[in-house]
Order: C-alpha cells, then sequence, then structure tokens
C-alpha cells in the first residue's frame, strides 16, 4: 500500500521524495491542475508497463507525458508552429497537445501508434515534482480503466493504491480534465475540458465553428 503524503506548496519534502520515486520508475499519484495522476518516468519501459497493469489499461491506448517546461515537452514530439502558439497562451495548463511522436520516443507510451499528448501541467506542486524527476512524468488519471478519475486521494481505488510506491495528496483537486486536440494537418479538439474550443480557435486565429 501506498504511503501518502501530504503536500501544501513545492517546496514541502514530499515533492523531493516523489520525485526521486519518479526518476527511478517507481510509481506516484500525484496532483496535477485537474485530477489526480499517475506518474512514472516515462522513458523508463518496465516502469510504464507497471502503470498500464495497475489501471488494467489496455496497452493500445496511449497514455499523456507531463513535462516540466515545453522543451521538455518537444523533446517527445514533433513540434511545430501552432503547437508553440498554443503552449505560450496556455501553458502552464489544463490543454493537451496530441502531436506526432519522434521516433526515438518509446512506442509504449504512444499505444502503438504514431502520435503522442503533452502537457505543460498549471500546478506548482506537479511543476516542482516534475523539474526534479527530471522534467518529465505520465500523467494519465489515477483510476482503474472505465472508472471515473479521482479529484481528491480519497477517491483513489485501493487497486491503485496498492500499486503506487506513494501518493502525493494535495486536498481536492478541481476535477474538470485537461482539453485534448490533435494537431495533424488540421487541429482537431478531442475532448473539450478546462480549455472551452473557441479560446483554442481563437488562439490559432481559426474562425470555424
Amino acid at each position: 500500500m501506498a504511503r501518502i503524503v501530504k503536500v501544501r506548496g513545492p517546496l514541502d519534502p514530499g515533492v523531493g521524495e516523489a520525485a526521486r520515486i519518479i526518476a527511478r520508475g517507481g510509481i506516484a499519484v500525484i496532483p496535477t491542475e485537474t485530477l489526480y495522476g499517475l506518474a512514472t518516468n516515462p522513458l523508463h519501459g518496465d516502469a510504464v508497463e507497471k502503470v498500464y497493469l495497475a489501471k488494467k489499461r489496455s496497452p493500445s491506448k496511449p497514455l499523456i507525458v507531463l513535462a516540466s517546461t515545453p522543451r521538455a515537452a518537444a523533446s517527445l514530439v514533433k513540434w511545430e508552429p501552432r503547437a508553440e502558439k498554443l503552449a505560450k497562451t496556455f501553458w502552464p495548463g489544463p490543454l493537451t497537445i496530441v502531436l506526432p511522436a519522434k521516433p526515438s520516443t518509446p512506442p509504449s507510451l504512444r499505444g502503438g501508434g504514431d502520435t503522442l499528448g503533452v502537457r505543460v501541467p498549471g500546478n506548482p506542486v506537479t511543476l516542482a515534482i516534475l523539474a526534479r524527476a527530471g522534467g518529465l512524468a505520465t500523467g494519465t488519471s489515477a483510476n482503474l480503466s472505465g472508472e471515473p478519475p479521482p479529484r481528491r486521494v480519497e477517491e483513489i481505488s485501493p487497486e491503485i493504491l496498492g500499486a503506487a510506491d506513494i501518493v502525493v495528496d494535495a486536498g481536492p483537486l478541481p476535477g474538470t480534465p485537461s482539453t485534448l486536440i490533435r494537431i495533424a494537418g488540421g487541429v482537431e479538439v478531442l475532448r473539450e475540458g478546462a480549455v472551452p474550443a473557441w479560446r483554442i480557435r481563437e488562439a490559432i486565429g481559426d474562425p470555424a465553428p
């Protein structure tokens, strides 16, 4: 069973502990600006597999990756001008951008596909964890596949708690998921969440409804 540590700010000791666990390929439940997520080192193949097993998630479904900076996010995907514009407008914040993955990006993250979703989250605690963990971590929600994602630690299932090494409890979170968009030719809103679709169209100069 995971150890639960309460954290109220980016300088709390639990931040460094969670970062060390993530960096070495362990699993941490961490807060984001939306929901609690399952974080591990995305470049560590065995660690990524443990996240899939913990969630009972199909390996054909890609994970998203949280990054401490846009540069860290761009290390995994083929960055382009529209992504740069959206990152400057909405990051750090609840916008996940799906882009073509670089060939060096581990296939396990991509679910066998050729794209990957990345985000710089707008929670100071999350950013501090990411920065101290090497700049990147998986960011899939901390729930069993098909179950509601948790906005409180008390909502996390025993199976997830049993698979994690540490839980960073930052109190209740807003609960609205990030908006998910894909840039591939055009810009497609895959899931409208905390960032309204009209704001994305406005940011890239797209008048389409």
